[in-house]
């Protein structure tokens, strides 16, 4: 065997060998020809599987990347991730399974067990062939049976020629990754060639990370979302609005999801309206958020993304401010008020309002809503635009800011107005004063800004007055006082007190008397808003003003007239006019003297009845019943009627002096019967025992013996009587009197009569002649 010297142990080595090149034998060739040839399909094999790998995943990539995509749209930096992790994967295909295997040394010994383990036949003689022959030392060469390497060498060589490829590299599982990376990548390549729209839209969004939308059967569109954002106020419902369009087959149903701080909500869009043809709105309302949102809708095959919904706090009333000027006759200057829901102001009173928000304001506006049909005038403050009077409601103040394009945005927020000012007046009607803010997101207020003005109008004068102590018939020379109270809200300017005659019994000839129709006096106001008119010092006007006769009748009137300034001038109140008859005095004393007979007979009534229950105390003592409870009642029952009563007969009687006092007609010996032996005696008795007494019965703690309240009543009975025997004698002198008033009466008709008589017989005698 010839031994040769081609080095064959390693690939690298490639001229040192133990034999000579003289001494290559033929099988020495032959094996390493073969051992060349295994070792190029190894780097073939290796290259086109590594090729396989990088298509199969370039094309993989691609159909997952094209299903993602198409179904949930992710953002450009989910795209740009998706392309970073491919690229990582085909560089560590190429690193890995490529260049390290490529450089990676195929020595013959290897090559040669890789061939004897595919195929058991050889017997170890192409592996020892190559040791011990190709690749022997020069040192070792001596120790080797030459004919016996020959002879392994010859049989190698023989053996190779039955060796298969195919069972060497596993050509099936090659062909099978090659074939199923050209499949994909076929596939890939006819997707991208026969549908452009797939192509430019994937390349458009996965190689140029564009958002251009993919071409869909739905689409879908929100209202109320520009550039993808909608901002609404905190705690008020959101209404979502999407209307799916279908070039095929509408979507049943539409579902809206969002993202809060808990994650993702789904929920069902409910429809609203029939569909229209190929379009379908659906709606939901979002319950008061209180954070932001992000939104997707999804129906059918359509998407929207990327919707989000801002959360912003509304502006609200943070202060306001409100000072009304009053008008000129009512004086007091300019005041503040005190914000509330119901404000009052003075008729004609000029209101300034300002209103402060919360936040930085885009727009403002006050407007004043009236309460009737007619729109208040109104007028605006610095701040404020021209008053626009629109319909029913007129604007007091409107309020419009543009932000500066040279300032940053922080910057031009803060210097944003967060107040309103206008101006109403003169308030004249009711009103309701509406506030709208608009902050600098769009945001309104939501809770309404109102409170009501209520123009408080000038009344006019209160009169609570009546004559005191005259009755509808007086003298020609009565004297008329007039007390009660009159009143205004902001000041009197005149009182009169007025005194016409209605009616006489004789005809006026001459201007006189035309003249002297009224008499008025006018009372001292001094502007003040009440004028007292007490007894001791109450105004009183004479009959004799007139002058009045007997037989006339007055008209007794009261006017006041306040400071008003407003349109229609100032207000007068007139009172009732009260009527009066001008009587001669006998007539006078006689109604007077028939009022005394009424209230005797009244005293003498209740004397009687103080007398029964006093009696029946009696007759419960006699028979042991004096605590019965009905009879101590009854006797209660009387003590406070006598109480009353008696307090009311007094009064009557002084107010029978006031009349005579006034009428010109009280003398001394009336005014000694009158009050010091009627009125006050009977005042004395009403403040003195019968008091006590209706204290005893009504003392539950400390009740009184029955023979203790039958004296007390003794003695209410014993005043009472003595008050009663004044009466009976001022009526006996009243009917003495009147009976000397019948008699000159009659004497005086007796003289008229005889004069009349006396006068008829001269005009007979003068007719005779």
């Amino acid at each position: 065997m010839i031994a040769s010297s081609i080095p064959l142990k390693t690939e690298p080595e490639t001229g040192k060998h133990s034999r000579g090149k003289e001494h290559i034998s033929t099988n020495d060739y032959t094996l390493f020809q073969f051992l060349k040839r295994v070792r190029k399909r190894a780097r073939r094999w290796i290259l086109i599987e590594a090729i396989s790998l990088i298509g199969l995943s370039i094309a993989v990539w691609f159909w997952g990347t094209l299903l993602l995509d198409w179904l949930i749209e992710p953002p450009p930096a989910v795209r740009f991730l998706a392309t970073g992790l491919l690229c990582l994967w085909i560089g560590t295909i190429i690193l890995k399974r490529l260049i390290i295997r490529l450089r990676a040394p195929l020595r013959d010994e290897q090559l040669a067990l890789l061939v004897e383990r595919t195929h058991p036949e050889l017997q170890d003689s192409l592996s020892t062939a190559v040791e011990l022959g190709l690749g022997e030392t020069q040192s070792a060469s001596s120790t080797i049976d030459l004919s016996l390497l020959d002879r392994t060498t010859s049989i190698a060589a023989a053996s190779i020629k039955r060796i298969t490829m195919g069972r060497l590299f596993r050509r099936t599982h090659l062909l099978r990754k090659a074939g199923l990376s050209g499949f994909s990548i076929g596939t890939m390549a006819a997707v991208l060639i026969l549908q452009p729209t797939v192509r430019e839209t994937w390349v458009q969004r996965m190689l140029l990370l564009s958002d251009a939308p993919w071409p869909r059967q739905v689409t879908l569109s929100i209202a109320g979302f520009p550039n993808g954002v909608r901002r609404v106020a905190q705690g008020v419902d959101v209404e979502i609005l999407v209307t799916a369009q279908s070039t095929g087959k509408l979507p049943r149903f539409v579902e809206l999801q969002h993202r809060g701080k808990d994650g993702w909500t789904t929920h069902r869009m409910g429809t609203r309206g029939a569909s229209e043809g190929t379009s379908q709105l659906f709606t939901y309302i979002i319950k008061q958020p209180k954070e932001d949102l992000v939104i997707e809708v999804r129906g059918g095959d359509g998407r929207l993304r990327d919707l989000r919904l801002d959360v912003v706090e509304p502006p609200s009333l943070a202060k306001i401010n409100l000072r009304i000027t009053p008008p000129t006759y009512i004086g007091g200057g300019s005041r503040s008020l005190a914000a509330t829901r119901l404000v009052e102001v003075p008729a004609g009173s000029i209101l300034s309002i300002t209103a402060e928000s919360s936040k930085p304001l885009s727009r403002a506006t006050i407007r004043s809503i009236p309460v009737q049909s007619e729109p208040q005038r109104a007028t605006t403050g610095t701040q404020s635009s021209d008053t626009q009077a629109t319909g029913k409601e007129s604007v007091i103040a409107h309020l419009v800011t543009e932000p500066s394009k040279t300032l940053t945005e922080k910057n031009t927020i803060d210097k944003q107005p967060r107040d309103v000012s206008g101006t109403l007046g003169p308030v004249l009607e009711d009103c309701i004063l509406d506030i709208q803010f608009t902050d600098t997101t769009g945001i309104t207020n939501q809770k309404p800004i109102r409170f009501q003005l209520l123009s408080r109008p000038d009344l006019p004068p209160e009169i609570e007055v009546a004559p005191d102590g005259i009755s509808s018939a007086i003298t020609t020379s009565a004297a008329i006082p007039i007390t009660g109270r009159i009143e205004d809200d902001h000041g009197l300017a005149e009182v009169t007190v007025s005194l016409r005659r209605t009616k006489t019994t004789e005809t006026a000839t001459d201007a006189t008397d035309t003249q002297l129709q009224q008499a008025s006096i006018s009372l001292a106001t001094q502007s003040s808003t009440v004028l007292d008119l007490v007894k001791e010092t109450s105004p009183r006007i004479e009959s004799t003003s007139l002058p009045a006769k007997v037989g006339d009748e007055l008209e007794l009137v009261v006017s006041a007239k306040d400071q008003c300034a407003l349109a229609g001038g100032p207000q007068t109140s007139v009172t009732e006019p009260w009527r009066l008859r001008v009587v001669p005095p006998e007539v006078l004393l006689a109604m007077l003297e028939a009022r005394e007979v009424i209230l005797r007979r009244r005293f003498e009534s209740l004397i009687a009845d103080f007398q029964q229950k006093r009696d029946r105390i009696v007759t419960d003592v006699a028979t042991k019943k004096a605590g019965d409870k009905t009879t101590t009642s009854q006797l209660a029952e009387a003590t406070s009627r006598a109480n009353g009563e008696t307090s009311e007969i007094a009064a009557s009687f002084r107010d029978i002096s006031d009349e005579l006092f006034n009428n010109r007609l009280l003398t001394a010996q009336l005014e000694e019967r009158l009050l010091n032996q009627i009125a006050t005696p009977l005042e004395q008795i009403v403040s003195g025992p019968i008091e006590q007494l209706r204290l005893a019965v009504y003392d539950s703690e400390r009740p009184t013996e029955a023979k203790r309240l039958i004296q007390m009543a003794d003695v209410c009975l014993d005043r009472m009587r003595s008050v009663l025997d004044k009466m009976i004698e001022l009526e006996t002198y009243n009917e003495v009197i009147d009976t000397l008033r019948t008699l000159i009466e009659q004497q005086q008709a007796i003289r008229g009569e005889t004069s009349k008589q006396q006068k008829q017989r001269a005009r007979d005698v003068l007719k005779g002649l």
